[in-house]
């Protein structure tokens, strides 16, 4: 949720507008960021998931909207059915379930 990577600032974070679209399309969402654990702007409040090899398995998708240097990307891709990377965060990991934006 954080707007840079390594970073606790999350306002005007674009990753709080595709959590809350993704919410509105009806799609059950949670989100991971060790650094911003709660995020509470213009209404919208959620917190932070422990990032599990249970919720990697079971995420239909897994978009990465902030790279994080403490995240092992190579244990998301292999855990993840699909990884949606807006950040590059997975640059160099061969895999197929992979798309980077």
């Amino acid at each position: 949720m954080a707007y840079k990577a390594n970073l606790d600032d999350y306002r005007e974070s674009p990753a709080i507008e595709v959590f809350k679209l993704l919410q509105k399309r009806g799609a059950e969402v949670v989100f991971h960021d060790s650094w911003t654990p709660h995020v509470e702007e213009h209404g919208f409040v959620a917190d932070s998931v422990e990032l599990t090899d249970e919720l990697l398995q079971n995420a239909d998708l897994v978009i990465i909207t902030t790279n994080h240097s403490n995240v092992d990307y190579a244990r998301v891709v292999a855990l993840s059915k699909a990884v949606l990377d807006t950040r590059y965060a997975t640059r160099g990991i061969k895999a197929d379930n992979v798309v980077l934006l």
